[in-house]
């Protein structure tokens, strides 16, 4: 659930996965962590918020929260790492990733 919302901020900020995908470097996720604080139920409304945690040069971090009502019930934290497609290594984060999180990061604020 949490990578359909991080799909649909990349679509929100203007570069959606699709694009990200002709790119010639692709930003797998490298680390994923969740933590479940209490149960959603089937049929549940959450509301889900989504902001860039962490930036490097080669990497970004993202975390989700997820609440019922104003309950928290999960957050989790994913790590991509921009990769050349051709020799898969490590590289630095394409301009447009960057902006979109200069923008996003901006217009959070």
């Amino acid at each position: 659930m949490a990578h359909k919302i991080f799909e649909h901020w990349l679509e929100k900020e203007g570069l959606p996965l699709r694009k990200i995908l002709q790119m010639p470097v692709i930003i797998p996720v490298v680390r994923c962590e969740a933590l479940f604080e209490k149960p959603a139920k089937l049929g549940d409304k959450l509301k889900c918020a989504l902001w860039v945690v962490e930036v490097k040069k080669k990497s970004f971090s993202w975390e989700c929260l997820a609440w019922r009502k104003d309950v928290l019930l999960a957050r989790c934290r994913a790590t991509h790492v921009a990769v050349d497609r051709k020799t898969n290594q490590a590289v630095e984060l394409p301009d447009a990733i960057v902006k979109l999180i200069n923008k996003a990061n901006t217009s959070a604020k």
